[in-house]
């Protein structure tokens, strides 16, 4: 592999259909959520029939409802589409304030390789 060879830090992302999939109709589930926690720690999805969000963080699936209701859900669970990948926080880059976000609670990290993604530098997870 090449970067093995050169020493590049690999980085994997697991997705399971397309969103261009989900607006087209199809909802009907294609991976058990116990596929999914081999492949990663933190991600987004959705389940079967649209039955809710799916929101991953450090490895727990959790079921987020029309009616705000938020449950942790099974390895049998079917999703149609979600997008999932090991989290591991660096050490670098800059997490001064941002003046859109008040919240003393929130930095932003910008980073020309990914973008931007929120912080908690209470417990160094990703946002």
């Amino acid at each position: 592999m090449i970067s093995a060879d050169r020493e590049v830090a690999h980085h994997t992302l697991y997705q399971v259909s397309t969103a261009t999939a989900l607006v087209e109709g199809i909802y009907q589930g294609a991976v058990r959520v116990g596929t999914l926690r081999e492949h990663g720690d933190l991600g987004l999805g959705t389940f079967e029939n649209l039955d809710g969000e799916m929101v991953i963080v450090d490895g727990q699936f959790f079921q987020v409802r029309s009616d705000g209701s938020v449950r942790e859900c099974g390895d049998d669970v079917l999703t149609p589409f979600a997008v999932i990948t090991r989290f591991a926080p660096d050490a670098g880059g800059d997490d001064g304030p941002v003046s859109r976000y008040e919240s003393p609670h929130f930095r932003v990290r910008r980073s020309s390789e990914f973008g931007q993604h929120f912080l908690c530098p209470s417990s160094g997870r990703a946002i």
